[in-house]
Parts: structure tokens; C-alpha cells; sequence
């Protein structure tokens, strides 16, 4: 019998992408993106967005365990449906040291790419109107997370992207 090799890099690679980008179809998967076995446990809240050139995230993430570790925040972006995107994209993530009950505000700058589709019929980067929804939380599906929706994120974002497209 002939076994086909495979390259064990690259298929490991490929599930972390496919985790990153699709989301709930986890079939297959032992543990998401972010999901770190913690002795520990975390409570996200207070989740604000600003918009803006650079929009930013911001939550509050509370160690509510009995012992210290570190979680990976993620804060994921839904595009509008008509965007025919992914259900969800990782936007951002920052690794937060906490000690048991301490809490701490996260802020986590959203790259303006993060809520643009590229059209190759034009060759440029395009925002569709619409309602985006930012969701944070230690892994793709958290179920304890928080999710805020917001209509049409800001027209300086769209201006800042076509400014950077023309410099270039």
C-alpha cells in the first residue's frame, strides 16, 4: 500500500486558517483560534466601538477564577450580508496577563482594511453600506462574549483608505 505524504506544516496551517476565517464550521477541530485551556475563567463587558479613522474597540475583560493567566481577546468584524463575505473576519487580538478578580480595560485599534471588500473588476477597496457587527471574546464562537451592531462605521474610514490607496 502507498501512503501519500503530506505536509504536516502546511495542512496544520490551513485548519488555523480555516478556523480564523469561517468561524462555527469547527468540525474537525479539537480547539479554535484563542482557545488557551486556561485554569481560569474571563467575563468580557462593557464593549464600545468608536469610529473614526481608526476605529477602536473596547471592552472590559475581568479575570473571574481563582488563579492568574493570560487571555487572547479577539474582537472579530461581520461585514454586511452583501458583502458575500466569511461569516466573520479576526479583526484584532491582544494577550491580557490577569490576576484572579482583577479587570482591565482593553482597547484594540481596528485596521480600516478590516471593513473593505477588494473589487478586483476595479482594482480598489470598497466599504459597502450597511451594518457591521464587532464581536469580542476569547475564540471565534464564544458563547460568553459580547457583540455590538453598528450602521454604516464612519465615512472618515472610507476616506481614510482611498487616501491611502492614491498615495501609493
Amino acid at each position: 500500500m502507498k501512503y501519500k505524504p503530506i505536509n504536516l506544516q502546511k495542512e496544520a496551517s490551513l485548519k488555523v486558517l480555516q478556523v480564523i476565517t469561517f468561524g462555527p464550521n469547527l468540525d474537525g477541530f479539537d480547539f479554535p483560534f484563542g482557545f488557551g485551556l486556561s485554569y481560569t475563567t474571563y467575563e468580557y463587558s462593557h464593549l464600545l466601538v468608536e469610529g473614526g479613522k481608526e476605529p477602536i474597540v473596547s471592552f472590559t475583560l475581568k479575570n473571574t477564577g481563582a488563579r492568574a493567566g493570560a487571555e487572547v481577546a479577539q474582537v472579530y468584524v461581520a461585514l454586511p450580508a452583501a458583502a458575500g463575505e466569511p461569516p466573520k473576519r479576526l479583526a484584532a487580538f491582544s494577550k491580557v496577563q490577569l490576576n484572579p478578580g482583577e479587570s482591565r480595560e482593553v482597547s484594540l485599534p481596528i485596521n480600516p482594511r478590516e471593513l473593505f471588500i477588494y473589487e478586483e473588476g476595479t482594482n480598489s477597496w470598497k466599504q459597502l453600506p450597511g451594518g457591521y457587527t464587532f464581536m469580542v471574546g476569547g475564540w471565534p464562537d464564544d458563547s460568553d462574549g459580547l457583540q455590538r451592531f453598528i450602521e454604516n462605521v464612519a465615512p472618515k474610514v472610507r476616506e481614510l483608505v482611498a487616501a491611502g490607496r492614491e498615495s501609493k
